[in-house]
């Protein structure tokens, strides 16, 4: 192969290495929830499945998940123009339903709720609770 041709190669080689890094991080940063948007994550710690999860946030909008196992972990996200409130129903195979999580909100918040055997509590430290 001549000089003329590997230089080429290589110098074709760095290029498409230099597109694919650019493309990867354009998409990293696309892939991001926008700042204006409160992202929640609602864990199953109790025994039983969860039929139906709804969040209702400041709006008055509901979101709805369906059929949370034990260990498993919903995320919503939703926007939030200003300060605000969420609030978390859970109705579990067993029948029960229950009330609670949420809370203050703003715009970038990230919430963290447990959803329990018999209630949900909220906080960042509670996530790794095991099961009662």
């Amino acid at each position: 192969m001549s000089i003329k041709a590997t230089i080429f190669y290589v110098l074709f080689a760095f290029l498409l290495g230099a597109v694919a890094v650019v493309g990867i991080f354009y998409l990293l940063d696309n892939c991001k929830t926008p700042t204006d948007y409160v992202q929640v994550f609602v864990h199953n710690k109790s025994h039983f499945v969860v039929k139906e999860l709804s969040l209702t946030y400041s709006s008055g909008k509901t979101v709805y998940t369906q059929q949370l196992s034990p260990n498993q972990t919903a995320f919503f996200a939703f926007p939030q123009q200003s300060e605000g409130s969420y609030t978390i129903v859970a109705q579990t195979t067993n029948n029960n339903i229950l009330e609670g999580g949420g809370g203050y909100i703003e715009p970038g918040y990230v919430e963290e709720n447990t959803i329990l055997d018999g209630h949900i509590i909220n906080g960042t430290d509670l996530a790794n609770i095991k099961p009662q």
